[in-house]
């Protein structure tokens, strides 16, 4: 995601359009992660997600996206 051009304005509109709180909460950690502001398709959610849904539930918490970081990405 670092060295590509990203429409960040048609990014955001699918994914709230989907309104799949998981997508949503794992793509905007992932945008902050490599510098970009995803702030904008952050609404309210109701409950923690695993950001690897495939590995164990254990790592430290995400607050802001709600998410437990169960998996290092860089």
């Amino acid at each position: 995601m670092r060295n590509t051009n990203l429409n960040l304005e048609k990014l955001f509109k699918y994914a709230k359009r989907m309104n799949f709180q998981a997508v949503i909460k794992r793509l905007g950690y992932l945008l902050e992660v490599v510098g970009i502001n995803a702030s904008e398709i952050k609404t309210s959610f109701k409950n923690y997600t695993l950001l690897n849904p495939s590995l164990p539930k254990k790592g430290s918490v995400n607050e802001k996206w709600e998410l437990i970081i169960n998996e290092v990405v860089e």
